[in-house]
């Protein structure tokens, strides 16, 4: 298996996640759960809103950096609650890269809710709080 892929392919599920709003420790447990997953050791994961470095070994005892800068931010908790199951789903089934890929695509072509249901939603809530 090719590592470096792997850890592209969950860096990419976790920088999503962070954009959609999880907390940063929920997205660090995340990466090194599904990197434990593959047998990788010494997983090291650090995480602000901003920046994600990870670093982890491999069974072959290889080890394999990637950092990522994030620069968007778009909260978005269905996407959210999908790419945790996602990730749940990477730490029980070990699927391949490819397989990987072909779920978060998924995750991602999800459409989101049209803008006035968000309006309306914060409205509400916001109108709750007033009262």
């Amino acid at each position: 298996m090719d590592y470096t892929k792997l850890l592209q392919a969950i860096l990419d599920i976790a920088e999503e996640m962070l954009v959609c709003g999880a907390e940063v420790s929920r997205v660090e447990d995340s990466i090194e759960r599904m990197c434990t997953a593959y047998g990788c050791t010494r997983v090291n994961a650090f995480i602000i809103t901003s920046n994600m470095q990870v670093t982890m070994e491999d069974p072959d005892g290889n080890i394999v950096t990637q950092i990522r800068r994030i620069v968007r931010n778009n909260v978005n908790f269905d996407k959210l609650d999908y790419l945790n199951d996602l990730s749940r789903w990477i730490c029980g089934e070990k699927p391949s890269v490819t397989e990987i890929r072909e779920k978060y695509d998924k995750v991602m072509s999800r459409k989101n809710y049209p803008g006035w249901i968000e309006y309306l939603g914060a409205s509400l809530i916001a109108g709750g709080f007033a009262v």
